[in-house]
């Protein structure tokens, strides 16, 4: 479905189709960005495409996370020593990123994890990519377990959002990372480096606090300091929280549920499996997607990419194939009949000022 600049693919086997194809006939560029690449089928199928494209430029930007985390576990660990399939797939990622100029690309890995790891939680939480005069933005990494996730990519031919986009990219490549908003059209781009974000995070929020009717918010990870500001939106905005009912952190779902007693807001539990899907459509007038899980992990740690346009047919479009058919396969939680759950309070707190005190005193190189 075609809206203006903007197209809306849903789900890896619809984004991934339509990448590969433009990799293979890129003549210029081919900028990949994402936080996770494992040697696994969803990786070498991006990694073969970027082998034998023609383009001139031919760069592979992860973050460290991608040689420290496997699948959602440690690489180097106890599977390492006693899973041979994990090992291959551990050991075939290195492999890879060793040997990358034999084919014109270059890899550039961003965040380094520091002695014993010291650096883990600061990451580039950015899926962005771009092809051409194409760019891709949204929640899909290039891995099996990702692949297999609901998610979404939203692709724009918008030539100024692309060449901010590129810049983006570049400064990400040469170790720097920038707060700034960018405003081009009907679209605003924000651009968070996990550091000094403050000031672009007043206004995103200020999107949302100007809500008039209604505010959905669809994302697995709904925390704080966004929860907070749903909740004290005034009683005529409706609120809706769509989250996945297979959640695979579920003391994120457990913190959101308890934070949810009582509360005036419609929650729906998605129950077509994992959802890694965000977005926050606002007023049916304004769309909010992009890399962020607004948790407070995102707000506090890691550098992302967001996206706020008021693009009519990007929205219409964003109802209709993501969140009308998304809603079908949702059912609504009686909030009345959530029962307190003190240990998920407790962790939940915890987690929030360890993350808060991370982002002052922080021990991040990029």
């Amino acid at each position: 479905m075609k809206a203006n600049n903007f197209h809306v693919l849903v789900d890896s086997s619809e984004f991934m189709e339509d990448l590969e194809e433009r990799i293979l006939e890129a003549k210029d560029r081919v900028l990949i960005q994402a936080m996770t690449f494992e040697a696994d089928t969803a990786g070498m199928r991006l990694f073969d495409a970027m082998k034998v494209s023609k383009a001139k430029e031919k760069i592979l930007c992860l973050d460290a996370y991608s040689l420290a985390n496997i699948n959602d576990g440690w690489a180097y660990g106890w599977r390492y020593l006693t899973n041979s399939d994990h090992r291959k797939e551990v050991n075939e990622t290195r492999r890879i990123l060793k040997t990358k100029e034999k084919f014109g690309i270059q890899a550039v890995v961003t965040n380094p994890l520091g002695i014993l790891g010291i650096r883990y939680p600061y990451r580039n939480h950015k899926k962005v990519m771009t092809v051409d005069d194409v760019t891709y933005i949204g929640g899909i990494n290039f891995s099996e377990h990702n692949f297999a996730w609901h998610d979404f990519m939203v692709k724009i031919s918008d030539q100024e959002v692309v060449e901010a986009i590129v810049e983006d990219f570049r400064l990400t490549c040469s170790k720097k990372n920038q707060s700034f908003i960018y405003t081009a059209n009907s679209t605003r781009l924000f651009f968070l480096d996990g550091n000094n974000s403050g000031k672009e995070y007043v206004e995103l929020f200020g999107e949302i606090l100007k809500a008039q009717k209604s505010v959905t918010v669809m994302s697995p990870y709904v925390s704080d300091p966004l929860l907070s500001k749903l909740l004290d939106l005034d009683e005529h905005v409706e609120v809706n929280i769509v989250t996945p009912r297979h959640n695979n952190k579920s003391l994120m779902k457990n913190g959101l549920y308890d934070r949810l007693r009582d509360k005036k807001v419609n929650l729906y539990e998605y129950g077509g499996g994992m959802s890694h899907l965000k977005s926050i459509l606002i007023d049916d007038s304004k769309l909010i997607f992009g890399s962020s899980n607004f948790d407070v992990v995102s707000y506090y740690l890691e550098q992302e990419v967001v996206v706020v346009s008021e693009n009519a047919d990007l929205i219409e479009d964003f109802k209709k194939i993501i969140l009308e058919v998304d809603l079908e396969k949702s059912q609504k939680i009686d909030l009345a009949t959530i029962k307190k759950n003190f240990r998920a309070r407790v962790i939940m707190f915890l987690l929030k000022n360890i993350v808060a005190f991370l982002g002052v005193f922080r021990f991040r190189k990029t």
